[in-house]
């Protein structure tokens, strides 16, 4: 069973409640759950947040739109998806992140079946987020803000191993993706059908208030959620807006 986990907080230093703010008259990551909803594999979609009370927003969205959500640790956050993975008894985590609402069930689907085909205990598209990898091989990378990861939850709770080890990426499933080795990895690069997405210089992940109001300019453009990442791309393109990495 694959369960899509959303993970969110709203206490961001940089942009609070981003993952709430509204596009299009919904909560941003409302528009990023109908993204993917129409994905072939996904068997659930699940807002994975804390159980602070600064979260609390995040709950009541979940009530009003009829979308699953766990909460658990505020900065353990491996704890927290092994857990909601346990609670809702998902064997293959697929993560995405709330503040990356242009992913869409074409992504997921394109990640989700090379992690099927070949067996693998994790898989993602890969971006400038895999710094390790990058310093060993060449890719094509996609933009950061695009990305999918999708993992074993047997894995996933091998976490507990490594709370005192130190990686280059601060990502909760570096001690996954570090150790390439040990573990049946594969990255995905933005070639052949994908290769329109091969820039990765761009961030389309909303950290700041500047990238949330070039995403809305999308999201309005486009009129509803629906839209193609290539017709996006496209868009951006004639419309300058500044997505580059800084």
């Amino acid at each position: 069973m694959f369960g899509c986990f959303i993970i969110a907080r709203l206490n961001s230093n940089r942009l609070p409640q981003k993952n709430i703010l509204n596009i299009n008259g919904k909560p941003m990551i409302i528009n990023l759950i109908n993204r993917i909803a129409e994905s072939k594999y996904l068997d659930k979609i699940i807002i994975c947040t804390s159980n602070e009370s600064t979260d609390d927003p995040l709950e009541n969205i979940a009530s009003e739109f009829n979308i699953k959500i766990y909460r658990g640790s505020l900065d353990n956050i491996m704890e927290r998806i092994v857990m909601c993975a346990d609670y809702h008894g998902i064997r293959d985590i697929v993560e995405i992140l709330g503040d990356n609402p242009l992913v869409d069930y074409h992504l997921v689907d394109f990640v989700l079946e090379e992690y099927l085909k070949n067996q693998r205990q994790y898989c993602t598209n890969i971006s400038l987020d895999y710094k390790k990898e990058l310093l060993k091989n060449n890719y094509k990378c996609f933009p950061i803000g695009l990305r999918v990861q999708v993992y074993k939850t047997d894995i996933a709770k091998e976490y507990i191993n490594f709370l005192d080890k130190t990686f280059i990426s601060d990502h909760p499933t570096s001690f996954i993706f570090e150790r390439s080795k040990k573990y049946n990895v594969k990255f995905l690069q933005a070639i052949n059908k994908w290769k329109f997405l091969n820039i990765d210089n761009f961030n389309f992940a909303v950290n700041k208030k500047e990238q949330f109001e070039n995403i809305s300019k999308i999201f309005n453009n486009f009129k509803n959620e629906q839209f193609t990442l290539e017709d996006m791309i496209k868009f951006v393109k004639l419309s300058k807006l500044n997505f580059l990495n800084s």
